[in-house]
């Protein structure tokens, strides 16, 4: 997911601070205001997907709860990660420093969520990942004051395999790697989930990232091709998987009879590739826009504001904080363990995470959907780009959590 998750193998020894529960140092105090902390990225890689529409998500949330609960007013405060995890960790330090923050989310780079884990630990600060993949967040690097709301790098490798074993049987797989720490992940994950619901791993390649053109794919793809795959994913994300994508077409992997699957794919790459080449791809997500009613009318709120309809993480965002807000005022404060006890007996009941819960470790279980893009001529209006084929299950989507590693279990 961009250059950052490079940086997370400095942040491992970060890691070993979760390996077992401990006090918190509680610094959060009661001041009569709920004060929410929203750290994403506004004039990055990520902007479009998170961005000043995570801010907006964020203050909706507040809205519709009256902006105020019965431990205070509610006061939404945006900041810029930078994309750098020592530069948000810095920000929220010093927020809080100023005028004590209750709340932090957003941060939709992974390297940017376990960079904050440390400062939110410290000072006994709930922090709701929105936005970041990495399911190291809900497993290893688990906090008691922790919850990940969107999809992770689990789910997006195993669902789409169960989704896809679900409609046709098992298939024969062909995965090009994005060569980073984030994509060798993805590719993990698909190879996990075929050696645990059936299929065939026929090859990988990987290609350099960033990649410099979509020529730089063309060697990976002919050899994917060449292997007579019944599917070949692309584990990567953002402009890598455009390139992709756009290289995909001209080669030619439709007319091939291949079926093209992405790992990391949100409906502004859809939006900004367009229908002709991404025409037939296949993709696991936690949201779309319009699945039903509900989400329909509050993608139709967010696009009056925002001018486009909503991501992923920007709907997580009003999810988690609506989520959030509903616990402070049903027991009356912002003190962190109170809040995040009643958050977790509480199901999460919206138009993101309809009988969605929080386990233990902090993953926020929801069904998620298998989308695929619509053709052109079946596509009625803007934005309307994917078809649903599938639910799956938040049980079946989700690592189970007898096999999680999280510290607190």
């Amino acid at each position: 997911m961009s250059r950052l998750l490079q940086v997370i193998g400095r942040l491992c020894a970060v890691l070993a601070l979760f390996h077992a529960p401990a006090p918190f140092a509680g610094t959060a105090v009661n001041d009569g205001v709920v004060r929410v902390l929203v750290i994403t990225d506004l004039s990055g890689v990520f902007r479009d997907i998170a961005g000043p529409g995570s801010a907006t998500a964020a203050r909706m949330a507040a809205a519709d709860f009256g902006g105020r609960t019965r431990a205070g007013g509610v006061e939404v405060v945006v900041h810029d990660s930078l994309l750098d995890p020592e530069h948000a960790a810095s920000v929220a330090e010093r927020v809080h420093d100023e005028t004590p923050v209750d709340v932090i989310v957003g941060h939709v780079s992974s390297g940017v969520a376990l960079g904050l884990l440390p400062f939110a630990r410290e000072a006994g600060v709930p922090i709701l990942h929105a936005g970041p993949a990495s399911d190291s967040l809900t497993n290893r690097a688990c906090t008691e004051l922790g919850a990940q709301w969107g999809f992770d790098t689990y789910a997006l490798g195993h669902a789409v395999v169960q989704a896809r074993n679900a409609e046709g049987g098992e298939e024969s797989w062909f995965v090009i790697t994005a060569d980073y720490a984030f994509g060798h992940d993805l590719e993990a994950r698909v190879a996990d989930a075929l050696g645990r619901y059936g299929g065939e791993l026929l090859g990988r390649a990987r290609v350099a990232f960033p990649a410099r053109d979509a020529s730089d794919f063309s060697p990976a793809l002919q050899e994917a091709m060449a292997s007579g795959a019944d599917v070949i994913a692309l584990a990567m994300a953002g402009g890598d998987f455009q390139l992709a994508v756009r290289q995909a077409y001209e080669e030619g992997i439709r007319e091939a009879g291949a079926d093209l699957v992405g790992l990391d794919v949100f409906i502004t790459d859809v939006h900004q590739l367009g229908l002709y080449p991404t025409a037939g791809l296949s993709y696991a997500t936690s949201f779309y826009w319009d699945a039903n009613a509900e989400s329909r009318r509050f993608a139709e709120r967010f696009r009056r504001k925002e001018g486009v309809y909503p991501t992923v993480p920007q709907a997580a965002t009003y999810s988690a904080v609506r989520h959030y807000l509903a616990s402070v005022d049903h027991v009356g404060t912002d003190a962190p363990e109170r809040v995040m006890a009643r958050m977790r007996a509480t199901p999460v009941d919206d138009f993101f995470g309809k009988g969605g819960y929080i386990r233990a470790d902090g993953r926020m279980v929801h069904d998620m959907f298998q989308v695929r893009v619509k053709r052109p001529s079946r596509t009625r209006h803007a934005w309307g780009y994917l078809a649903i084929e599938r639910t799956i299950p938040g049980e079946q989507a989700f690592r189970p959590i007898a096999d999680s590693e999280c510290p607190l279990l």
